[in-house]
């Protein structure tokens, strides 16, 4: 699994230059996804205080979907990402319906995001591998060949979920 770990951190350095993603010691690649929640929370707020209460709950909906979402889920889809991880990310998105509609019932939440076709992070970050991973093996790059055997038992194990 070690070839996986390299071909995934090689794809990654774009964003550790900028800071965007923190890679953590541990036995395995990992990610801190602090600064993306922070980007996240930044990008809703930001939209959030320029429409305000002047926009209808579903003008703000769509805005958060088109302007938002990308902030959060921007190159999940090459990052591991565990259990604990993906209801943090459904938190901030929980987070942000909460603040949209004035409420706080997780029932609540749930019902305006199936509503308004907002996918659970798990779903959305599923959609989102599986559509890299086939991308990346039918690249032509030399690199994506290199590891295409890896990113097929990944596609693999990603399409038996």
């Amino acid at each position: 699994m070690l070839i996986a770990t390299w071909a995934q951190a090689s794809l990654f350095s774009q964003f550790t230059d900028t800071n965007e993603y923190v890679l953590t010691a541990s036995r395995e690649y990992r990610c801190s996804h602090s600064n993306v929640k922070r980007f996240f929370y930044r990008a809703f707020n930001a939209m959030y205080g320029k429409v305000g209460r002047c926009a209808s709950e579903e003008v703000i909906v769509e805005l958060l979907k088109l302007k938002c979402l990308p902030v959060l889920f921007y190159g999940l889809e090459s990052c591991p990402i565990n259990k604990s991880q993906t209801r943090s990310l459904d938190f901030a998105i929980n987070s942000a319906f909460s603040k949209i509609f004035c409420m706080k019932s997780r029932g609540d939440i749930d019902s305006c995001r199936m509503f308004f076709n907002c996918l659970p992070v798990a779903d959305s970050l599923y959609k989102r591998k599986r559509t890299f991973l086939c991308k990346y093996i039918s690249s032509s790059s030399i690199l994506c060949h290199l590891f295409a055997s890896t990113a097929t038992d990944e596609c693999g194990k990603v399409q038996s979920v």
